[in-house]
């Protein structure tokens, strides 16, 4: 491979991730200078997960940060001599870009997937071709030539001015990302915040001032203008080349994405005087009440509504070990926080109407905003709950796994190995985690069963770790559900593989806005706000590249060097726009089902299009209408007026399209789901219909029975799919009848 650095100056860095495999023996050095005596030395055989490149001399080198903190570098090519020692995860060097147009007008070819090694209208050129939400590790300092406004999220109409910068100011940033026609830098605010500031307009292109660390978060090209996803073997990787790959005996392990880029912080708080949004209406039914100007018993009586009163309220707080609504300003006590909540039921739209009775209250309120925070969870579906605290581990450090942790890691890597063909396929599915920093300490325990998924796909190799929905439990106030979200994600990225995530009806935070904030929709999660952390983080792996209509994640996956084609589906996938307050249940994605016409059309039209020599593996949150389960889904078959509802004539619809791919090649491998919390199976039309117990201990098949701290606690499976004997291979591990499962397809 030439090496030409004519146009790269010493120093140049780009930030990319990855795993290089040393071949020849490579000293550490504290600087990128082969004079440095260096500390130690990489061994043949030997790897190191790196953040980012840099060429100094003569030489390329590897940048990373150590387990005490201090930035490393390692050689890994000599330019001179066109050497490279060893095998790197994600090819790619730090070389500068030529201009973007060459004389003749054609475009420059750029090497490898690398982020930040362009800038200026170069970077904007291509920058249609980057995903919105891309993000760009990198530290550096930003002086504006004239003012800009701070924001709490990337979006220049609808996100909050929240900070200023005037002409001459510096901003200090940690990142960089690509969003809404612009680029932003990331930083700490001095409050603690994490806010975002934009620093050019991509069309037409303009910097704002002056970057002092000058790199845009937009990817780079391959030679015939498709990015690269710097595949291992060479190989682009992009899921619309559409080329077709000799399959022969396949790598097995899948691809080493390398080392993950983190987006959470620090998640705790106190729910003591904490504000809680939640609009409702309470009526005191036993006995009167005074307001008062602070929330203690305490203090200074201003309104007593009499027994009967019925009131308002826009907001709660537990204070004083009471429950206050605030009304009109005023905080007026409703019961105290130790007493049990009673559920009264009623008819709605067809469906159960919950409302509560707390203490001498009656509240339209499902639940107060606290029953899913621990210790004054509502629900306790697990006896082991209350035998332990809520643990708090990082999302960002790998498992280290127990022994009970470790056998069972073994044995299900013994399984897969005993039934995998040649040309196997292994896919990692786990659903239904709902993780919650706050509900239960099986619900906070749950980011370990990810980071043990995680660990059995970088260690023990998967092709492509798959997440089937309700990822995080969505009963919290929406700015402590959203760290859930990157928490949750930040897990998965240690398994260091490419990664899917399927959108569930809790995702998006629409059953607190319904059962705590009474139907008012300012603690829904939007798929526009939530798509830096989720679906942005892999819509360039799939063909829609998350370039639809309502930023519903669904798409089609090409796993590298194989005939397997995982198509993934949103059964929720509807606007965001929502009324004030919203008017009926069946509007929220915690309510029914939706797959929307232009989700149908692209299924339809990407199945046709699979060669006839190749496979499809569906995932989907939630099955779909005229399906027999042991389990009844009554998302799928709920009436509307003693009709089907919109969204399961459209759940309908997708099952028909299925059907009719499947009897026009019989390449339907599966269709995997969750939702139910339980472990079921139908084999009707000719098809597989697989659905997963949930991932969480004190949910789903034996919840009564599971406790913590064993290997049962977890559950997720490992999917070997051997094409040339169409046999699809099911491994669980954790608790489950049946460990191991064949299905021929």
């Amino acid at each position: 491979m030439s090496i030409d650095v004519s146009n790269t100056p010493d120093m140049y860095k780009v930030y990319t991730s990855g795993r290089f495999t040393f071949n020849t023996k490579c000293r550490v050095r504290n600087t990128p200078d082969m004079s440095d005596p260096g500390i130690v030395t990489y061994q043949i055989g030997e790897s190191v997960n790196y953040d980012s490149k840099v060429k100094n001399g003569n030489h390329f080198w590897l940048s990373y940060m150590s387990n005490s903190g201090q930035r490393h570098y390692v050689p890994y090519a000599n330019t001179d001599k066109e050497t490279y020692f060893g095998s790197d995860s994600n090819p790619g060097n730090p070389i500068r870009p030529a201009n973007s147009n060459t004389s003749d007008g054609n475009a420059t070819d750029h090497p490898g997937h690398l982020l930040g090694t362009l800038t200026d209208q170069a970077g904007a050129d291509v920058a249609d071709q980057t995903p919105d939400g891309t993000l760009l590790v990198m530290k550096g300092s930003f002086t504006f030539d004239e003012p800009a406004r701070g924001r709490d999220r990337t979006n220049m109409t609808t996100a909050n001015k929240v900070d200023r910068f005037l002409s001459s100011q510096t901003v200090y940033y940690n990142a960089k990302i690509k969003a809404d026609g612009h680029y932003w830098f990331r930083y700490i605010h001095t409050s603690g915040a994490t806010y975002y500031v934009p620093y050019a307009t991509i069309e037409p292109f303009r910097y704002y001032g002056t970057d002092h660390n000058p790199g845009d978060p937009v990817l780079t090209q391959d030679s015939s203008g498709s990015i690269s996803t710097g595949g291992s073997d060479g190989d682009s990787g992009d899921v619309n080349s559409g080329n077709t790959i000799s399959e022969g005996n396949r790598p097995q392990g899948g691809q080493d994405t390398g080392y993950p880029t983190f987006q959470s912080q620090t998640t705790d708080f106190d729910i003591a005087n904490n504000y809680m949004p939640a609009h409702g209406k309470a009526t005191l039914v036993d006995n009167g009440a005074w307001s008062r100007n602070q929330p203690y018993m305490s203090a200074t009586k201003l309104t007593h509504y009499a027994k009967g009163s019925t009131v308002t309220y826009t907001g709660k707080l537990h204070s004083d070990g009471r429950i206050w609504c605030i009304v009109n300003g005023q905080y007026l006590p409703i019961g105290k926080l130790s007493t049990p909540i009673h559920e009264l039921f009623g008819p709605k739209d067809g469906m159960k109407h919950h409302h509560s009775k707390f203490s001498y209250t009656e509240d339209t309120n499902e639940h107060q905003p606290w029953s899913n925070i621990w210790p004054y969870t509502g629900e306790d579906a697990n006896r082991d709950d209350r035998q332990n605290m809520l643990q708090h581990s990082s999302p960002r450090q790998e498992l280290q796994p127990t022994s009970y942790e470790s056998q069972e890691l073994a044995r299900v890597h013994d399984v897969v190995q005993s039934v995998s063909a040649p040309d196997a396929v292994t896919v990692g599915f786990i659903t239904d985690t709902h993780f919650s920093s706050y509900n239960t300490p099986a619900t906070a325990r749950v980011l370990r069963q990810m980071k043990t998924f995680s660990y059995y796909a970088k260690h023990f190799g998967m092709d492509l770790m798959v997440h089937g929905g309700d990822l995080n439990d969505g009963v919290t106030e929406k700015k402590y559900e959203i760290e859930d979200v990157k928490r949750g994600m930040d897990a998965l990225r240690l398994g260091q593989r490419p990664l899917l995530v399927a959108q569930g009806n809790h995702d998006d935070n629409s059953g607190y806005a319904r059962d705590k904030d009474g139907y008012y929709p300012r603690n829904i999660i939007t798929n526009t706000e939530v798509y830096p952390y989720r679906l942005g983080s892999f819509a360039h792996l799939l063909d829609t590249r998350g370039n639809t209509a309502n930023r519903a994640a669904y798409g089609k996956y090409k796993i590298p060097n194989s005939k397997v084609n995982v198509i993934l589906l949103d059964g929720f996938d509807q606007s965001d726009y929502y009324t004030t307050p919203v008017k009926l249940r069946r509007q929220f994605r915690h309510g029914w089902m939706h797959f929307s016409v232009q989700q149908q059309n692209w299924l339809r039209s990407t199945l046709n299009a699979i060669p006839n020599d190749e496979f499809a593996l569906v995932v989907t949150h939630i099955m779909f209408k005229g399906l027999k389960f042991s389990k009844k889904n009554d998302f799928a078959e709920a009436p509307l007026d003693g009709t089907p509802a919109p969204g399961t004539l459209e759940s309908e619809n997708i099952r028909n399209i299925l059907i009719d791919y499947n009897n026009r090649t019989n390449n339907l491998i599966a269709v995997m789901g969750g939702h139910t919390h339980h472990d079921d199976y139908s084999n009707q039309f000719g098809i597989h219909w697989i659905v997963s117990d949930c991932a969480l201990s004190d949910r789903g098949d034996g919840k009564s029975n599971t406790l913590l701290h064993t290997k049962d606690e977890q559950a997720w499976d490992t999917l070997v799919i051997n094409t040339s004997e169409r046999k699809l291979h099911r491994i669980r591990y954790g608790r489950g009848k049946k460990k191991k499962q064949a299905y021929a397809f």
